[in-house]
C-alpha cells in the first residue's frame, strides 16, 4: 500500500506540473520539464527525510516516484492525441 501511494502521488504531481507549465502550448517541453521537476522534487524529499528525526532516506522511493512520474508522462501523451 505504501509503495502504491508513492507511485500515485507522484503521477498526480507530474500531471499538475504539466498543467502549470503548459501555458506555453508546447506539450512536449511542458511534459519533459514536468517530469524533471517531479523527479527533482522526489530527490529533495528523500534528502529532507535524512534530516528529519525517525525518518530515513531510501533511494528506492525515488525510483518509485520516478516510475509514477513516467506513468503520468505516458498518460499525458496517450490522452493528448
Amino acid at each position: 500500500m505504501h509503495k502504491g501511494a508513492h507511485v500515485t502521488v507522484y503521477l498526480i504531481l507530474m500531471i499538475l506540473f504539466f498543467m502549470a507549465i503548459n501555458t506555453w502550448r508546447n506539450n512536449q517541453i511542458a511534459a519533459r520539464l514536468g517530469f524533471i521537476l517531479t523527479v527533482g522534487y522526489a530527490i529533495f524529499d528523500e534528502i529532507h527525510q535524512g534530516f528529519t528525526p525517525n525518518r530515513t532516506p531510501y533511494i528506492g522511493d525515488v525510483f518509485l516516484d520516478a516510475f509514477g512520474a513516467a506513468i503520468g508522462f505516458v498518460l499525458l501523451f496517450f490522452f493528448k492525441r
